[in-house]
C-alpha cells in the first residue's frame, strides 16, 4: 500500500463533505448520473449516496489495492483495473443515453496525485466515451425527426426487399478517403461493398461494386446514392435517407440498428432484416456486417480518418458540385477549400495529413475494436492514423477462392398493407413519445421526437403538470402533421 494518504487522518468524512460542497456542477442542478473517478476508500461515495438518493453513481478505481485491501463492498456500478471489461466497455455497458443529460464527472484529487498515469488514461477514456455518447444524443436531437420520417418513407416506398443467400469468406470494403484512388487504379477482383461516399469515384471509373451500404439519415446521403447502379443491392438501415428511385428499383436488405425508433417497427414488418449495433459512421456498420457474417478476411480501402493536405475524399466526389456553387472570382474554389481545411483540421506532425475532431471520434471507436480471433482485418495503403486491431499493407493481396455474395428476393407487402404498417408504427411512436416525459426508459424516443424541448426538461428536472401538458401537445401536433403529409388519415 502506498505511503501517501488518500484521506484526512483526522476526519475523512468531514473532508469529503467539504470537497463535494465546492463542486459547482452538483449545486446547479440534480445530476442524472455521477462518475466518481479515483474513488478512494468510500468516504466520497458514502456522502454522494447520502446527498443523491436514487441517482446512479459509478465508481472508477485507479488501483485494485484500494477495494481489495480495504475490503470495500463493490458491485456492477464499480470498475476496478483488471476487471473482465476494459474501462470503455464497462462505461458502455453501464451508462445509458438517459444518463447523459446532466451527467457529472468528479475526481478525488489525492487518487489522481498518487496514480498519475492511471488517472490520465482513465480520464481520457471517460471523456472519449462521453464525447461519443453526447454526439449520439445531439445527433438524435438534431436528426431524430428526420430518422422517424425516413422510416415512414421506407415503409411506404421500398418495393423490393431482399436477404443474404450466401456470404464470401473474404470481402473488400471501399471507403472514400484519399487513398482509395490508388486502389481503384488497380484491377479489383475481390467481392466489394461500397460505402455511399465512394460511389461517385467508382461510377467515374466504371467500377460496379457487388453491394453498397447506407445508414446515414441526413438529406445529403441521397446525393451519394444517385451514383448507385439499380442492379447493385443495397444494405440500408431503416432510418437511412434513400432516394425514391432507389426505393423503387433497388433490392434493399434492411438493417435494424437496435434504436428505440426501430424497436416497434421490427415486430410490425412481415419480412426479415439484419440486426447490427448502431454506429456513428457507416464504415463501422459495414465492418460489423462483415464480422457478423464470419468473414475470415476483411480488407478495407480508403479508411483514412484524415485528409491528405486539402484532399478530404477520393476524386471525383458527390459533393464536388456543392463546393463549386457560389464560387466567384474573389472566392475561388481553392480558397473556399483551403479556408475550410484550416478552420476545421490540424496537421499530423511531420506528414501532409490533417485530422479533425469528428474523425478523431471515429478513430477512437475503431481503436477500441476487438474482432474475433479468427477474423483478420487489413487496411490497404493507410494514412498515419493507427488502428491497433488492423494489419496494414501497401498493395492489394490476391483474392482468396471463396463463394460469392448472393442475395434472394423476399415477399414485399403491397402498398395497402404498407400503409397499415405505417399507421400502426406512427401511433406506437406517438404514445411512447408522450410517455417519455415520465418514463426514463423511453428517453431515446423522447430525444428523437421531442428534441431539445425534451432534453431541456430532463436536464432541468422540470416535470410540472404544465410542462408535461405543453410537451405532449407539441408531440401530438407534430404527429398529426406527419399523418397529413403522408396521407395516412
Amino acid at each position: 500500500m502506498t505511503r501517501q494518504r488518500l484521506h484526512s487522518a483526522y476526519n475523512p468524512q468531514k473532508e469529503a463533505e467539504r470537497f463535494l460542497d465546492n463542486i459547482q456542477e452538483l449545486k446547479e442542478h440534480r445530476p442524472s448520473c455521477i462518475i466518481l473517478m479515483g474513488a478512494g476508500e468510500g468516504y466520497i461515495y458514502s456522502e454522494l449516496k447520502k446527498r443523491f438518493t436514487n441517482i446512479k453513481i459509478i465508481r472508477i478505481f485507479y488501483s485494485r489495492e484500494i477495494p481489495v485491501n480495504k475490503n470495500l463492498p463493490t458491485g456492477h456500478l464499480d470498475w476496478i483495473p483488471g476487471d473482465t471489461y476494459d474501462l470503455k466497455n464497462f462505461l458502455y455497458h453501464t451508462i445509458e443515453d438517459r444518463d447523459i443529460p446532466g451527467i457529472v464527472i468528479i475526481e478525488w484529487p489525492a487518487s489522481a496525485n498518487i496514480w498519475k498515469k492511471e488517472a490520465t488514461k482513465a480520464k481520457e477514456t471517460a471523456i472519449q466515451f462521453i464525447r461519443e455518447r453526447t454526439g449520439t444524443i445531439l445527433t438524435s436531437i438534431a436528426s431524430g425527426r428526420r430518422w422517424f420520417e425516413n422510416i415512414i418513407r421506407n415503409i411506404l416506398f421500398i418495393e423490393k426487399i431482399a436477404a443474404i443467400e450466401s456470404w464470401p469468406e473474404e470481402i473488400l470494403i471501399l471507403a472514400s478517403g484519399p487513398t482509395l484512388e490508388k486502389v481503384l487504379d488497380t484491377p479489383i477482383q475481390h467481392t466489394t461493398i461500397a460505402l455511399p461516399s465512394s460511389l461517385c469515384s467508382l461510377a467515374f471509373r466504371n467500377i460496379k461494386p457487388d453491394a453498397a451500404i447506407s445508414t446515414d439519415g441526413n438529406h445529403y446521403a441521397k446525393i451519394h446514392l444517385v451514383h448507385l447502379d439499380p442492379a447493385v443491392p443495397l444494405f440500408a438501415a431503416f432510418t437511412a435517407a434513400l432516394p425514391l428511385k432507389t426505393c423503387k428499383n433497388t433490392n434493399i436488405i434492411p438493417i435494424a440498428q437496435h434504436t428505440a425508433l426501430e424497436t416497434p417497427l421490427t415486430t410490425l414488418l412481415p419480412y426479415p432484416h439484419l440486426n447490427l449495433p448502431p454506429h456513428g459512421t457507416v464504415a463501422g456498420t459495414a465492418l460489423q456486417l462483415a464480422i457478423n457474417n464470419n468473414t475470415n478476411h476483411i480488407l478495407i480501402a480508403g479508411l483514412d480518418l484524415a485528409s491528405y493536405d486539402m484532399q478530404q475524399h477520393s476524386r471525383p466526389h458527390s459533393f464536388d458540385p456543392i463546393w463549386e456553387e457560389n464560387t466567384k472570382r474573389i472566392t475561388p474554389l481553392f480558397t473556399k477549400k483551403l479556408i475550410s481545411i484550416l478552420d476545421t483540421t490540424t496537421r499530423i506532425t511531420n506528414t501532409p495529413w490533417r485530422k479533425n475532431r469528428a474523425l478523431e471520434t471515429y478513430a477512437g471507436w475503431f481503436s477500441h475494436l476487438t474482432p474475433p480471433a479468427h477474423i483478420k482485418i487489413t487496411r490497404i495503403n493507410p494514412s498515419p492514423i493507427e488502428i491497433p486491431a488492423f494489419c496494414n499493407t501497401d498493395t492489394i493481396p490476391s483474392p482468396a477462392k471463396t463463394k460469392k455474395l448472393r442475395i434472394k428476393q423476399e415477399k414485399t407487402p403491397d402498398s395497402t398493407e404498407r400503409k397499415k404498417i405505417a399507421k400502426k408504427y406512427i401511433e406506437e411512436i406517438r404514445e411512447t413519445a408522450r410517455e417519455a416525459i415520465k418514463e426514463k426508459k423511453h428517453t431515446e424516443i423522447g430525444l428523437a421526437i421531442g428534441g431539445k424541448i425534451y432534453y431541456d426538461i430532463q436536464k432541468n428536472s422540470d416535470t410540472t403538470e404544465k410542462t408535461i401538458k405543453a410537451y405532449r401537445q407539441q408531440i401530438d401536433k407534430y404527429i398529426e402533421n406527419i399523418i397529413e403529409k403522408y396521407n395516412l388519415q
